[in-house]
């Protein structure tokens, strides 16, 4: 007779054996990193060691399943390493500051004498507050009369706390610019700047002249911040025609563009008009000859008081005398 196993003898098969012995767990943990070891054999006797995680509910009468990685309906994932349960959830990081997530799952222990225990266990997840980073575009230019008068761009906040990906709300005085007004939306990041060019602020400026106004933002949650800055360039006015008239506008705007710290005006005569511009104001004039060609001419005394400090400049009326007070406009 051959040897071998009887077709007869029936095969053994693993039956598994459910107890109450493991107790359920509670966690509580902050956000953090968003993976966590969880010591669920704490409360189970000391020989117990985890079997599975298969999410079902074994009975005694069939073999039950051997799961050492499960994704939850959550999303989270929970693995056996190393004899330990980790439990990881990627939209942890997500949760605002404070925010309380709450996420349960079974899992199945091998007792000392091989029967097998299914307990549950909850894991609560508080929110912290993370960081946010701004990018995109926060400068831009615009020009005294005439010129580029209007800039605009948009910037981005980042933050992986849901709904924070926003703006805090800008006070209306802050948009409010020495020079200009900003508008800035905060729920697009999309801002404007429009210069006031009719400001006495800036028709004092000379070409040459840069100044800038500036509107710093934060995110919502106030952990990050970026200050837009717009330049300001100035420019001197034309001197003006005034339409059917002989008689000629000149505009005194402190352009000291000539020699000698002198704005030198040329062909001025009588019913002409001197423009000041700005915060300058008149203090005298006195007659001398600029040249010494045997030609007098009148030199107006100003002042500058735009500045932090007056500032004292002279303006050269070549080849004119007998100025009037009531030439000034």
């Amino acid at each position: 007779m051959a040897s071998g196993k009887n077709p007869s003898t029936p095969t053994s098969i693993k039956i598994a054996t459910l107890t109450g012995a493991a107790k359920d767990d509670a966690f509580a943990v902050m956000e953090g990193t968003g993976s966590y070891t969880l010591d669920v054999l704490a409360n189970d006797p000391g020989a117990a060691r985890l079997y599975s995680l298969a999410q079902i509910s074994g009975i005694s009468t069939q073999q039950f399943p051997i799961e050492t990685s499960v994704v939850l309906a959550s999303g989270a994932s929970i693995e056996i390493i190393n004899g330990q349960l980790v439990y990881t959830n990627p939209n942890a990081q997500s949760l605002p500051a404070g925010e309380v997530f709450i996420d349960t799952f079974s899992y199945t222990v091998r007792m000392a004498n091989g029967a097998l225990s299914q307990a549950t266990a909850s894991v609560s997840i508080t929110g912290e507050n993370d960081e946010a980073s701004i990018a995109g575009d926060n400068s831009g230019e615009v020009m005294e009369d005439g010129g580029v008068t209007q800039a605009s761009g948009i910037l981005i906040v980042t933050d992986v706390d849901r709904g924070e990906n926003v703006f805090a709300t800008v006070e209306e005085s802050a948009l409010q610019g020495q020079y200009g007004s900003f508008t800035f939306n905060s729920n697009t990041g999309e801002w404007t700047y429009t210069l006031n060019n009719d400001a006495a602020a800036v028709q004092a400026l000379n070409t040459g002249d840069v100044v800038f106004d500036e509107l710093t933002v934060s995110s919502l949650d106030g952990t990050a911040t970026e200050t837009i800055r717009v330049n300001v360039l100035g420019q001197d006015e034309a001197t003006v025609q005034p339409e059917g008239e002989g008689s000629i506008e000149h505009v005194i705007n402190h352009g000291r563009n000539n020699t000698n710290a002198l704005d030198l005006i040329q062909n001025f005569k009588d019913g002409d008009t001197l423009k000041m511009t700005g915060q300058i104001s008149y203090v005298s004039y006195y007659e001398t000859d600029l040249y010494q060609d045997n030609v007098m001419d009148t030199v107006l005394r100003f002042v500058d008081t735009s500045g932090q400090q007056q500032t004292a400049f002279e303006v050269g009326l070549i080849g004119f005398t007998g100025f009037e007070t009531s030439m000034l406009v």
